[in-house]
């Protein structure tokens, strides 16, 4: 692997992302002879592009590289640049620097926004491929494009085996480009809202148009589809659980362990379909190589997923992420973590409309009496958010996955080693706990040194169950009161109570016995090279 990549440049678009970050680690650390990787970074925050990598540089993701191989950061060429712009916002010595040298490019650059509007999802996940492809045809050096998309291009599949092949479009992507420049905003938008309805969101509608115009526009380029599923905190390669945002099982994870999600009405023999950064990024290299030595000029499409590989089941691993979260549970937490499959879809959007509209304005009113900055509104819009753009995600899908295990019998057994792509290996039991236990570090920022912080996330845990009860108590204490005209309305007050208490706090699991805390804090510190604070 490392003879194919000697002495080639390398264009990354994405490279602040959280894919990009893990990818770029990796090639510094064992593609030695990589001669430079020129990555894309817009300013942002008051920042330049290069002082936001020095940033990134500093992360513990980075530790081993500054420990073992610092003269390596040098590889790194930051350029300032924005993919909603011409020529990709490159100054004109850069773009030439870019265009003479570079010989693999990877399109990882996205909206992370699921629900962004449309105009913006076609700017960043459409216009911003067609500009990528466009300089990738005046690169003489060129071997391999990856465009880096998702396997939930096919959320309308769902039910059905979906193939490593794109298929027929919802509409001419270039027709919808050019529609953006003449139809109003908000007719523009109404198209992306009824796509919503099958593909999720305007994230999953956009990036499936982004396919076929990779089809069309770079026909003639040595191009690959690199799809993965739900990305997750790193799994073998690296920190255990590290992860630096809060998206796909990380936000799920937080979201229920912290009870600002309560319920996800989901059977418990549904897949999630997830794949460890640290695969993402080891796949992504591999296919990157596979591609420069095809001899066959069309596009392949490749799946990086678990679904009919090693499937993640629901059931199997909601004991043990239960089990963690009252172990182990985060120092913030604004209800009891309950983790529930009960209930239904319809259901659970008009309990989040009601806490948005009705109870989080009154609890701001609340907030602000004891002078605190209200937040609770807020809050609740964005778990109502998550819940929505989750649960298309948490859908049962099956990706067929065919190409990956043909590229790890076709590696060395160095390679094999080097970069570890076989999902079939994850224990997924282990991995929940490590992608728990890694939210809570390094997202979370909670102390799993001191033993009296976990102590004092335990009894807030348990002052919450009991805050709880008493809500649903005199919830539906006042409901009988009305309902009947009398306060003495047992018969209907305690089988109400009973049922509501169960609906929304009571859990069952069969503990399993996770791992100790000072058994992760281990790994976590021999992996940085250094002690937790």
């Amino acid at each position: 692997m490392n003879e194919l990549y000697k002495d080639r440049t390398l264009f990354i678009t994405g490279a602040s992302g959280f894919v990009g970050k893990v990818m770029i680690e990796k090639m510094l650390r064992s593609l030695p002879g990589i001669r430079r990787i020129v990555i894309l970074i817009r300013p942002a925050k008051g920042k330049s592009g290069r002082e936001r990598w020095k940033e990134i540089e500093k992360l513990e993701l980075f530790n081993r590289i500054r420990r073992n191989f610092p003269e390596r950061l040098a590889k790194v060429v930051t350029i300032e640049g924005d993919i909603s712009q011409p020529n990709l916002g490159i100054s004109q010595d850069d773009l030439n620097r870019v265009l003479d040298e570079t010989s693999m490019v990877f399109h990882c650059a996205a909206t992370v926004r699921f629900n962004a509007p449309l105009k913006e999802a076609v700017e960043l996940n459409m216009r911003g491929v067609t500009r990528v492809i466009s300089l990738c045809h005046r690169m003489p050096k060129l071997e391999c494009f990856l465009h880096c998309s998702t396997c939930y291009v096919n959320a309308d599949k769902q039910g059905t085996i979906v193939d490593e092949n794109v298929y027929p479009p919802p509409c001419d992507p270039h027709k919808l480009i050019e529609s953006d420049d003449w139809l109003s905003e908000s007719l523009f938008e109404s198209i992306g809202t009824g796509a919503s309805k099958s593909y999720g969101n305007t994230y999953c509608f956009t990036k499936c148009l982004a396919e076929h115009i990779v089809l069309e526009d770079a026909a003639t380029l040595p191009a690959l589809i690199f799809r993965p599923a739900i990305v997750g905190g790193i799994w073998r390669d690296g920190i255990p659980g590290w992860a630096d945002c809060y998206q796909g099982i990380a936000a799920m994870l937080t979201a229920l362990g912290t009870g600002a999600l309560a319920r996800v009405p989901i059977d418990l023999s549904a897949r999630l379909d997830t794949i460890p950064v640290d695969i993402v990024a080891s796949a992504m290299i591999v296919s990157a190589a596979y591609r420069m030595r095809m001899r066959e000029k069309t596009i392949p499409v490749i799946h990086c997923n678990s679904s009919t590989l090693n499937p993640m089941i629901f059931g199997e691993v909601r004991p043990t992420a239960m089990e963690c979260a009252f172990k182990y549970p985060f120092a913030s937490v604004i209800g009891t973590p309950t983790f529930s499959s009960m209930g239904s879809d319809s259901l659970e959007r008009w309990m989040h409309r009601m806490r948005e509209h009705y109870l989080g304005p009154a609890m701001d009113k609340l907030w602000m009496l004891v002078r605190k900055k209200p937040i609770w509104t807020r809050t609740y819009h964005r778990v109502g958010e998550t819940y929505a753009v989750l649960k298309k995600f948490l859908t049962d899908y099956t990706f067929q996955t065919d190409i990956l295990p043909r590229l790890m019998e076709m590696m060395t057994e160095e390679d094999r080693e080097t970069f570890e792509l076989d999902v079939r290996k994850v224990n997924w039991n282990d991995y929940i706990f490590d992608l728990q236990l890694g939210i809570k570090v390094f997202l979370m920022k909670d102390d799993i040194v001191n033993a009296n912080s976990i102590e004092r996330a335990r009894r807030n845990v348990k002052l919450h169950q009991i805050k709880d009860f008493i809500i649903t108590f005199f919830l539906c204490y006042v409901f009988s009161v009305i309902c009947t005209g009398s306060t003495g309305s047992w018969q209907l007050f305690l089988p109400l109570t009973i049922i509501l208490h169960c609906y929304c706090s009571v859990f069952t699991y069969n503990p399993r016995g996770v791992p100790s805390i000072e058994e992760y804090k281990r790994r976590v510190e021999n992996a940085m090279g250094e002690l937790l604070k």
